[in-house]
């Protein structure tokens, strides 16, 4: 993902983020949600990827996890963007 090859980290994001589901992986979540809701917003998937980012934003700010919010609330601004929702972007 971060190479640019979204397309190809799709599979392996959807993969991961289903075992941490199935696992109760809680903490590895807005990671993984908001990695993927990224390449799914580059892949033009914009609902989609807007629902996993919003997501990702509220699992870490569940889960206490304050060195994650900057990195979900990136790409959850990010995708905003794509999705040309200028107002959730700021």
């Amino acid at each position: 993902l971060m190479q640019g090859r979204w397309a190809e980290a799709l599979p392996p994001l959807r993969r991961a983020r289903a075992m941490c589901e199935e696992s109760g992986t809680a903490v590895l979540m807005p990671r993984l949600s908001a990695a993927l809701g990224f390449a799914q917003a580059l892949a033009g998937r914009h609902a989609e990827a807007m629902a996993l980012e919003a997501a990702a934003v509220q699992g870490a700010d569940r889960l206490e996890l304050p060195a994650m919010r900057p990195i979900c609330l990136r790409w959850h601004a990010e995708t905003a963007l794509l999705a040309r929702q200028r107002d959730v972007a700021l």
